[in-house]
Protein backbone atom coordinates (compact mmCIF):
# COMPACT_ATOMS: atom_id res chain seq x y z
CA UNK A 1 0.00 0.00 0.00
CA UNK A 2 2.81 2.59 0.59
CA UNK A 3 4.03 2.75 -3.03
CA UNK A 4 0.58 3.10 -4.09
CA UNK A 5 0.16 6.42 -1.66
CA UNK A 6 3.70 7.69 -3.27
CA UNK A 7 2.27 6.98 -6.91
CA UNK A 8 -0.76 9.02 -6.10
CA UNK A 9 1.03 11.47 -4.41
CA UNK A 10 3.31 11.65 -7.79
CA UNK A 11 0.17 11.84 -9.73
CA UNK A 12 -1.38 14.56 -7.48
CA UNK A 13 2.08 16.35 -7.84
CA UNK A 14 2.11 16.42 -11.60
CA UNK A 15 -1.78 17.22 -11.93
CA UNK A 16 -1.28 20.90 -10.17
CA UNK A 17 2.33 21.00 -11.19
CA UNK A 18 0.76 21.04 -14.64
CA UNK A 19 -2.33 23.11 -13.76
CA UNK A 20 -0.25 26.08 -12.52
CA UNK A 21 1.94 25.67 -15.47
CA UNK A 22 -0.63 25.78 -18.12
CA UNK A 23 -2.25 29.42 -15.85
CA UNK A 24 1.60 30.93 -16.12
CA UNK A 25 1.76 29.93 -19.71
CA UNK A 26 -1.19 31.21 -20.52
CA UNK A 27 -0.49 34.43 -18.99
CA UNK A 28 3.22 34.26 -20.07
CA UNK A 29 1.34 34.27 -23.66
CA UNK A 30 -0.91 37.40 -22.85
CA UNK A 31 1.31 39.36 -22.70
CA UNK A 32 4.09 38.25 -24.98
CA UNK A 33 4.95 41.16 -27.40
CA UNK A 34 5.08 38.70 -30.50
CA UNK A 35 1.43 37.74 -30.22
CA UNK A 36 0.33 40.92 -30.20
CA UNK A 37 2.15 42.79 -32.90
CA UNK A 38 1.77 40.85 -36.01
CA UNK A 39 4.95 41.43 -38.12
CA UNK A 40 4.27 39.14 -40.78
CA UNK A 41 2.59 35.79 -39.48
CA UNK A 42 -0.64 35.17 -38.14
CA UNK A 43 -1.71 32.09 -35.95
CA UNK A 44 -1.23 29.23 -39.46
CA UNK A 45 0.52 31.01 -42.04
CA UNK A 46 2.56 33.91 -42.83
CA UNK A 47 2.45 36.20 -45.76
CA UNK A 48 -0.26 33.68 -47.38
CA UNK A 49 2.08 31.04 -47.17
CA UNK A 50 3.11 28.15 -44.41
CA UNK A 51 7.00 29.83 -43.34
CA UNK A 52 8.16 33.35 -43.33
CA UNK A 53 9.36 35.32 -46.55
CA UNK A 54 12.99 35.01 -45.97
CA UNK A 55 13.15 38.22 -48.38
CA UNK A 56 10.93 40.04 -45.55
CA UNK A 57 13.06 43.44 -43.96
CA UNK A 58 11.61 42.03 -40.71
CA UNK A 59 12.43 38.08 -41.51
CA UNK A 60 13.93 37.41 -37.75
CA UNK A 61 10.71 39.11 -36.47
CA UNK A 62 8.84 36.86 -38.79
CA UNK A 63 10.63 33.52 -37.82
CA UNK A 64 10.57 34.13 -33.96
CA UNK A 65 6.74 34.88 -34.51
CA UNK A 66 6.05 31.83 -36.44
CA UNK A 67 8.19 29.99 -33.96
CA UNK A 68 6.18 31.55 -31.13
CA UNK A 69 3.03 30.49 -32.89
CA UNK A 70 3.77 26.68 -33.73
CA UNK A 71 5.65 26.16 -30.06
CA UNK A 72 2.00 27.38 -28.49
CA UNK A 73 0.17 25.12 -30.78
CA UNK A 74 2.44 21.80 -30.92
CA UNK A 75 2.31 22.27 -26.47
CA UNK A 76 -1.74 22.41 -26.93
CA UNK A 77 -1.92 19.39 -28.94
CA UNK A 78 0.65 17.73 -26.86
CA UNK A 79 -0.66 18.59 -23.39
CA UNK A 80 -3.74 16.19 -23.37
CA UNK A 81 -1.53 13.06 -24.52
CA UNK A 82 1.01 13.97 -21.53
CA UNK A 83 -2.03 14.08 -19.35
CA UNK A 84 -3.43 11.22 -20.72
CA UNK A 85 -0.23 9.23 -20.05
CA UNK A 86 -0.18 10.60 -16.53
CA UNK A 87 -3.30 8.64 -16.07
CA UNK A 88 -2.48 5.27 -17.40
CA UNK A 89 0.45 5.42 -15.58
CA UNK A 90 -1.04 6.28 -12.51
CA UNK A 91 -3.52 3.19 -13.40
CA UNK A 92 -0.42 1.00 -14.16
CA UNK A 93 1.29 1.62 -10.61
CA UNK A 94 5.21 2.41 -12.24
CA UNK A 95 6.52 4.61 -9.84
CA UNK A 96 9.55 5.53 -12.23
CA UNK A 97 7.92 6.62 -14.99
CA UNK A 98 5.17 9.03 -12.42
CA UNK A 99 8.55 9.87 -11.51
CA UNK A 100 9.60 11.20 -14.82
CA UNK A 101 6.13 12.55 -15.58
CA UNK A 102 6.39 14.64 -12.07
CA UNK A 103 10.05 15.95 -12.91
CA UNK A 104 8.71 17.33 -16.49
CA UNK A 105 5.89 18.93 -15.28
CA UNK A 106 8.45 20.85 -12.90
CA UNK A 107 10.47 21.77 -15.56
CA UNK A 108 7.24 22.90 -17.74
CA UNK A 109 6.44 24.92 -14.82
CA UNK A 110 9.75 26.43 -14.61
CA UNK A 111 10.10 27.26 -18.45
CA UNK A 112 6.31 28.75 -17.80
CA UNK A 113 7.86 30.87 -15.60
CA UNK A 114 10.70 31.78 -17.49
CA UNK A 115 8.09 32.84 -20.66
CA UNK A 116 6.66 35.02 -18.31
CA UNK A 117 9.52 36.66 -16.46
CA UNK A 118 11.06 37.58 -20.25
CA UNK A 119 7.83 39.57 -21.26
CA UNK A 120 8.24 41.38 -17.55
CA UNK A 121 11.98 41.75 -17.88
CA UNK A 122 12.95 42.32 -21.50
CA UNK A 123 16.46 41.24 -21.83
CA UNK A 124 15.95 39.74 -24.92
CA UNK A 125 12.72 40.41 -27.05
CA UNK A 126 12.92 36.92 -28.04
CA UNK A 127 12.82 35.13 -24.36
CA UNK A 128 9.02 34.65 -24.79
CA UNK A 129 9.47 32.24 -28.33
CA UNK A 130 12.62 30.58 -26.50
CA UNK A 131 11.07 29.59 -23.40
CA UNK A 132 7.32 28.06 -25.53
CA UNK A 133 9.71 26.22 -27.69
CA UNK A 134 11.32 24.89 -24.97
CA UNK A 135 8.45 24.01 -23.74
CA UNK A 136 6.68 22.14 -26.75
CA UNK A 137 10.36 19.98 -27.10
CA UNK A 138 9.83 18.82 -23.22
CA UNK A 139 6.23 17.94 -23.94
CA UNK A 140 6.93 15.92 -26.88
CA UNK A 141 9.80 14.13 -25.77
CA UNK A 142 8.29 13.42 -22.16
CA UNK A 143 5.21 11.97 -24.00
CA UNK A 144 7.42 10.16 -26.72
CA UNK A 145 9.92 8.52 -23.65
CA UNK A 146 7.00 8.07 -21.59
CA UNK A 147 4.95 6.38 -24.37
CA UNK A 148 7.87 4.13 -25.24
CA UNK A 149 8.23 3.43 -21.08
CA UNK A 150 4.93 1.97 -21.29
CA UNK A 151 4.18 0.51 -23.72
CA UNK A 152 7.95 -0.96 -25.10
CA UNK A 153 8.27 -4.64 -24.60
CA UNK A 154 11.75 -4.23 -23.08
CA UNK A 155 11.15 -1.98 -20.32
CA UNK A 156 14.59 -0.74 -20.01
CA UNK A 157 13.41 2.38 -18.70
CA UNK A 158 15.80 4.63 -16.70
CA UNK A 159 14.69 7.84 -14.90
CA UNK A 160 17.82 9.27 -14.36
CA UNK A 161 18.91 9.35 -17.87
CA UNK A 162 15.02 10.79 -18.89
CA UNK A 163 15.76 13.67 -16.29
CA UNK A 164 19.29 14.06 -17.59
CA UNK A 165 18.01 14.81 -20.95
CA UNK A 166 14.92 17.20 -19.64
CA UNK A 167 17.19 19.20 -18.02
CA UNK A 168 19.39 19.15 -20.96
CA UNK A 169 16.79 21.07 -23.17
CA UNK A 170 15.52 22.73 -21.04
CA UNK A 171 18.75 25.00 -20.55
CA UNK A 172 18.56 25.75 -24.43
CA UNK A 173 17.23 29.46 -23.20
CA UNK A 174 19.97 29.34 -21.34
CA UNK A 175 22.41 29.94 -24.17
CA UNK A 176 21.21 32.84 -25.28
CA UNK A 177 20.77 34.51 -22.21
CA UNK A 178 24.20 34.17 -21.48
CA UNK A 179 25.37 35.34 -25.08
CA UNK A 180 23.40 39.07 -24.00
CA UNK A 181 25.92 39.02 -21.15
CA UNK A 182 29.16 38.47 -23.19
Amino acid sequence: MPQRRRITALAIQTAALLFFAIIVMILAALRSDTLTSNYACGWFTCNNGLFPRLDDENVQFAIFEFIHHWSIIITVVSLPFLILLTLITLRREDEAVMGGLRNTALLVLVQSFGALASTVISLLWQGPALHFMVISFLVVVAVGVVAWAMFSPNQDYAQPLFLGALVVISAIPLVAYISVFL
